[in-house]
This record gives C-alpha cells, sequence and structure tokens, in this order.
C-alpha cells in the first residue's frame, strides 16, 4: 500500500468531519 494514498484517505476523512461538525453546529 501506497503512504501517500493512505494520507490522503486521512486527509479527505479529516477534512468531512469538520464539514459535518460545522454543519450540525
Amino acid at each position: 500500500m501506497s503512504i501517500g494514498f493512505w494520507h490522503g484517505v486521512s486527509v479527505l476523512s479529516n477534512l468531512c468531519f469538520n464539514f459535518k461538525m460545522h454543519c450540525l453546529t
């Protein structure tokens, strides 16, 4: 597995999580 791939996934997941939190609050 590629380190860059997992780094991209973690970044996208974090952005999605932050977006959801902003929408809920």
